[in-house]
């Protein structure tokens, strides 16, 4: 064999190997995008936590406490950025479901799609494989609760699973009995004369 047949041969396959190699990272540059994860815990926040604490928000939660109440529920709500590069989000909105009619002085409204959308801390920057937690009251969650949804500042919008949306629906249902029931307990108690 010639050398120079056999120079052409491998130069031909470096430049085919490089430019796959060349293509397989420019795909993966492209398609390597923080990616984000949304899911929910529910926790509390006890008397004793609160009374010990100087932030103005628990001063606030304390101040409507009852005197037999020892803990307040709360939901954390993690953003979990499980992709290589960083994510920014822009915009975090807790979404509920149905048409709400408000009345403002003369003028009706009709909303179909509401959200109560976060603005203190946002935007956030949330490094590769971290995560964000964000903490907010119970009462967010009602029965027309329709998920959580997080907008990252590529235009990129990520919602909690439906699964996790009807779990925590079932547990503010759960919730809302307990709360009763412990009241009408208590009314039942005062009215007895106990």
């Amino acid at each position: 064999m010639d050398i120079k047949i056999v120079t052409i041969i491998l130069a031909a396959w470096g430049a085919v190997v490089s430019t796959i190699a060349l293509a397989w990272n420019i795909r993966s540059s492209l398609k390597d995008k923080g990616r984000l994860r949304i899911t929910t815990d529910r926790s509390f926040l006890t008397r004793r936590e609160l009374e010990g604490s100087d932030l103005p928000l628990h001063k606030a939660i304390l101040r409507n406490f009852d005197e037999t109440q020892k803990s307040v529920p709360r939901i954390k709500v993690y953003l979990y950025n499980i992709g290589s590069k960083q994510v920014v989000v822009s915009d975090f909105k807790i979404k509920y479901k149905g048409e709400k009619t408000l009345k403002i002085g003369s003028k009706v409204l009709h909303t179909k799609d509401r959200a109560l959308t976060m603005k203190t801390g946002f935007p956030i920057t949330i490094a590769a494989h971290n995560f964000h937690c964000a903490e907010y009251m119970w009462s967010v969650i009602t029965d027309d609760f329709g998920g959580i949804e997080a907008i990252l500042s590529d235009g990129t919008k990520c919602d909690l699973p439906e699964d996790e949306v009807n779990k925590l629906k079932e547990t503010a249902i759960q919730l809302n009995e307990k709360i009763s029931n412990k009241s009408k307990h208590s009314d039942a108690e005062s009215c007895a004369g106990v």
